[in-house]
């Protein structure tokens, strides 16, 4: 369970570090997406930080799925579906639901870490409440892109790749090797 949590809050790291997001949230509590255009660097950077947002919920999916597995009483499928909605309340709700219960003594400790990283707050509350928990790395602009271009996912690498060369920005380790 740490290595999930830690996954879903290091791309909250790195999308922080790139400064970019796929989604924006509006003040109803909805949330719109950045659209993938490829003439402008919005698109790469939507591309990426959409990449690494599908991982991050995959990953949630797994904690879940342990969850599930460790406390079958506990309603997985509607905290799944609130947490997808696009209304904020139901979202709350989700995020209650999974507070209100006791978690199994293996992975009570994590209780606080994954409501963090599930709940609408902005994603340098989220970033401050799992550093309480873990060490995140901390990397400047060119750390993260070389970070993710060494990542072990291959459509994470493509993606980077395809940011950086339209950021003009190919990380510190390339910038080097093209000199």
């Amino acid at each position: 369970m740490h290595d999930r949590n830690f996954t879903r809050v290091r791309r909250d790291a790195a999308a922080a570090g790139l400064g970019h997001a796929e989604s924006v949230l509006k003040t109803d509590g909805t949330r719109i997406e950045v659209p993938f255009i490829t003439d402008n660097l919005a698109g790469p950077a939507a591309l990426l930080s959409r990449a690494l947002r599908e991982r991050s919920e995959r990953a949630r999916d797994r904690v879940f799925d342990l969850l599930a597995a460790l406390e079958p009483s506990l309603d997985i499928a509607t905290v799944r579906a609130n947490l997808r909605d696009p209304d904020p309340a139901r979202r709350a709700n989700a995020v209650e639901l999974l507070d209100a219960r006791a978690w199994p003594a293996s992975v009570a400790a994590l209780k606080s870490l994954a409501l963090a990283i599930v709940d609408d707050s902005s994603r340098d509350a989220k970033l401050a409440a799992a550093s309480k928990k873990l060490k995140l790395p901390r990397y400047d602009r060119a750390g993260w892109i070389d970070n993710l271009l060494a990542d072990r996912n291959s459509w994470i690498r493509a993606c980077t790749a395809y940011y950086a060369g339209a950021a003009h920005d190919l990380g510190s380790r390339l910038q080097i090797a093209s000199s």
